[in-house]
Parts: structure tokens; sequence; C-alpha cells
């Protein structure tokens, strides 16, 4: 197919005109020659407009042409596709399925690592508490040791207090028993 054929009548022209182009020779000063060489424009002009309406002519047929086998490509894609489509769609619920199937696990891995997480707090929290309980009763060991060791304390300075009292009465005693014997013997 020579898609460049319809340009062949103009092609012929040209190739006239160029020719008759070398051999010419216009006094541009004269009026005539001026007027020559307008005309010779004139003449190139009306070729060129020749070439842009067969061109704008087989460009529309080059064009309706285009659309129809556009149409014609469209229209085979499509009834390929439909058996793509026929044959891709059981593939397709398959894949489903499996990427399904992985979303659960997936899913319930998280779901687990999740509960994992929230059981590593609620430990962490369970020690925490704990560990202030522990060191609460600690505290309050501690005080209550201290407030003994206190109660203790004074009752050892109590006792030693009125030891040293009975002591001291014992000596009097003493001393008194002494003073008596002492006079009774005399």
């Amino acid at each position: 197919m020579n898609e460049l054929a319809v340009f062949d009548e103009v092609a012929a022209i040209i190739a006239k005109y160029k020719a008759e182009n070398e051999k010419l020779d216009f006094d541009y000063a004269s009026k005539e020659g001026a007027k020559q060489a307008k005309s010779h424009i004139l003449a190139l002009r009306k070729v060129k407009t020749k070439v842009s309406e067969i061109h704008k002519e087989a460009k529309a047929e080059a064009l309706a042409f285009g659309r129809k086998l556009d149409a014609k490509k469209n229209e085979y894609n499509g009834e390929v596709d439909k058996m793509i489509k026929f044959t891709k769609d059981p593939l397709d619920v398959i894949e489903a399925e499996v990427v399904a199937k992985s979303m659960a696990v997936l899913r319930a891995k998280e779901e687990a690592d999740e509960a994992k997480r929230l059981e590593m707090e609620a430990r962490e929290r369970a020690v925490i508490l704990a560990e202030e309980k522990i060191a609460r009763e600690k505290a309050e060991a501690e005080e209550a040791i201290a407030k003994a060791k206190q109660e203790a304390e004074k009752k050892t300075k109590a006792y030693a207090k009125a030891l040293a009292k009975e002591e001291e009465r014992a000596k009097a005693k003493a001393q008194r028993s002494a003073k008596a014997e002492a006079k009774a013997k005399a």
C-alpha cells in the first residue's frame, strides 16, 4: 500500500515548476518583471493550496480509516478480554481465598500479640502493685519496730529506774537496819 500516492500528481507539478524556476530570471526592478514574478508566486501558491487540499482529504480518509482500525482493535481486544476474564475469574477467586486466609492468620497473630502485650502489661502492673505493697508493708513494719523499740527502751528505762529506786530503798533499809543493829548492840 503506497500511502503517499495521493501526492503523485502534485509531485509532477512541483518537479515541472522546479525545472522552470531554474531557468527564470525576473527583472524585479521593471513593472513587467515584477508582474511576472508576482504571477509566478501566485501559481506556486496555488500548487501549495493544492498540496494542502490533497493532504486534508487524504488525512480525513486516514483518520476515518484509523477510527475503523481502532474500533476493530477494540472489538477484538474485547473478545480476548472476555476469554481472559473467563479463564482468570476462577484464579482470582482462589487468590482472593488465599489472601483472605493469609489476612486471617495475620489478624490472629496480631490479636495474639496484642493479648500477650496486654497480659505482660497486666503482669507488670501486678508486679508494680506488689512491690508497692511490699514497700508499704516494710515501711509499716519498720515503723512498728521503731515504736516497739521506743516502748521497750521506755520500759527498760522505767524498769531500770524502778530497780535503781528499789536498790536505793534496799540500801537505805539496809543502812537503817545496820544503824538499828548498831544501836541495839550498843
